[in-house]
């Protein structure tokens, strides 16, 4: 018996954007498969979060095309892009800090509402149920009634995962969501995105590699814009050019 052909939820193909004569990202092509979690790694300046803005619609590409789901996405605005199921975290934090925990959830969530523009909108049990589910499912059940300013900076990236996630995404792209984390901060958020693989396809930028390689099924390593390297965790970690470039003898 013949084995099933992956499917395909986000594609590069000759992805391209260039700032003047800096090649920010330079001929990149990247395939996420259904239900993976892929890691791109590299060293600051290679390119990762520039890549991320153009997958996600921030930043206009130079040249090639972005699919996803096996349709062309490359003009297609960020808000469009999450409506339709593509969605990002931001390394440097984005709630909303003078807003309770469940508050910035139920927001997130009223976002997709089709009366979301309607300023009487009333918010129903429904969003309110969801909300709660969201914050049990990142480990802030306990913290929903505080002011999301209160939080700790660990709990606070786990609060804009849950804003994220809020969206319903089909593709989530976490930029770094370990930075600035204390080991202890790190336990916590690793179970979350353990969990969050399950019914998600995941891309995430990150520097940990200890991190890294124990969550991701593929890694890609960008240097100067391009993919230099990309396998299994095992197969990078035995990669002779990308040990001695990022990971050390």
């Amino acid at each position: 018996m013949s084995e099933t052909t992956p499917k395909i939820a986000l594609r590069s193909q000759n992805l391209k954007k260039h700032f003047g004569a800096i090649k920010a990202v330079d001929d990149v092509n990247f395939t996420l498969e259904e239900g993976t979690l892929h890691s791109i790694i590299g060293p600051n300046g290679a390119g990762k979060t520039t890549f991320f803005n153009c997958l996600t619609g921030k930043f206009p590409i130079t040249e090639g095309k972005i699919f996803f789901e096996g349709k062309e996405i490359q003009n297609i605005p960020t808000y469009k892009l999450v409506r339709l199921g593509v969605c990002r975290s931001f390394q440097i934090l984005n709630i909303f800090k003078k807003l309770t925990v469940v508050e910035n959830v139920r927001i997130a969530i009223q976002a997709r509402h089709p009366q979301r523009f309607n300023p009487f909108t009333k918010i129903d049990r429904k969003t309110s149920e969801e909300a709660e589910q969201i914050l049990e499912r990142i480990g802030l059940e306990s913290f929903k009634n505080s002011v999301s300013q209160e939080l700790s900076h660990g709990d606070q990236r786990l609060l804009e995962i849950g804003i994220t996630i809020a969206t319903a995404p089909k593709v989530l792209l976490l930029d770094e969501p370990a930075a600035g984390l204390s080991k202890q901060e790190l336990q916590k958020l690793i179970p979350v995105i353990n969990e969050l693989r399950k019914t998600m396809s995941i891309v995430l930028i990150e520097h940990d590699i200890d991190m890294v390689l124990s969550l991701s099924d593929i890694i890609s390593v960008m240097s100067f814009g391009k993919i230099i390297a990309e396998g299994c965790p095992e197969e990078i970690q035995n990669n002779e050019k990308v040990r001695k470039a990022y990971l050390g003898d």
